[in-house]
């Protein structure tokens, strides 16, 4: 038996022992009104795609998450990035940290598949509705770049989130996300909202897809297009991978890769030549982004 195979044998039996009574499919759900009760941490790797006429300018971040969801009601998630911009002379560099308390206020039933291996003989009673209302503040580091000194900044909303059940197999979302974003003596009202579709390919593997608008005061309304997989390897471990285009420039609000517009609103407003050449290329250009991550979950 080669080291590859004893690895995920070991991983495995790792994430099984850790699993109290959970099925493999009941870790996994397409929307994000769906509360829990069990914690789970993840590490996060995230990149521009890009075109060739950018001439090797890029963007690359380095996350760490930790979810931890009481009662089947309160979910508190905290996570912190590391992001590097690298243009053709200089590197940007600046950190961040997210956190988000979400509350379930509705939640309806219906009989939907079982979690047992009899899915024809065997109907369970799962949610149909959810509805979530929450609260989120991200804070980013002041930071030098080109001997410019950038003061911090921060993004301060309100979201709620609907996912509901169309069938079986067919889930509809959307959410809303409504506040501030503020860096030095700019303080702008932020709003975006998304609405997508999310399903079950089969009990290990999950998909959704999203439509996001997003849009700051005086800044140009962004629109974005996301997808998601989310497969369980065994037990709680899990591979996530998220790839998102960005069709009329990068956003300050609303999105994964948006933290980067956030802490340059005071240049772009005040001193735009001191910024990295990639945020000009960015500024209007279609490009894409890539969210790989693995994920390991424990439930109570």
């Amino acid at each position: 038996m080669n080291k590859k195979n004893i690895l995920s044998i070991m991983l495995c039996l790792l994430s099984f022992a850790s699993v109290t009574g959970a099925e493999v499919w009941e870790t996994n759900k397409p929307g994000t009104a769906d509360i829990k009760e069990g914690f789970s941490v993840s590490r996060s790797r995230l990149g521009l795609y890009v075109p060739k006429s950018f001439g090797g300018r890029k963007a690359n971040e380095d996350r760490n998450t930790f979810t931890l969801e009481l009662k089947n009601r309160v979910r508190f998630t905290h996570y912190n990035g590391d992001v590097e911009l690298t243009g053709l002379a200089n590197k940007m560099q600046f950190d961040y940290k997210t956190d988000i308390i979400d509350v379930q206020v509705f939640r309806s039933k219906t009989l939907c598949l079982s979690s047992s291996y009899c899915l024809d003989c065997q109907k369970d009673e799962c949610a149909r509705t959810m509805v979530i209302v929450g609260y989120g503040q991200t804070k980013a580091d002041d930071y030098t770049y080109a001997g410019n000194h950038f003061v911090k900044s921060e993004s301060k909303y309100f979201k709620t989130a609907v996912d509901h059940w169309m069938k079986e197999n067919l889930m509809l979302r959307g959410e809303f996300r409504f506040g501030k974003s503020e860096q030095g003596t700019i303080s702008e009202n932020a709003m975006s909202m998304s609405v997508g579709l999310g399903g079950y390919i089969n009990h290990r593997l999950t998909w959704s897809g999203d439509y996001v608008y997003s849009k700051v005061d005086t800044f140009k309304a962004r629109n974005l297009i996301v997808g998601r997989l989310a497969y369980t390897l065994c037990g709680g471990l899990k591979l996530n991978f998220e790839a998102g285009s960005f069709l009329n420039g990068y956003a300050q609000f609303g999105s994964n890769m948006t933290e980067m517009g956030l802490v340059t609103m005071e240049p772009v407003k005040r001193y735009r030549d001191s910024l990295p050449s990639l945020f000009e290329k960015l500024k209007d250009d279609k490009f894409g982004y890539y969210n790989a991550s693995i994920e390991y979950e424990i439930l109570f």
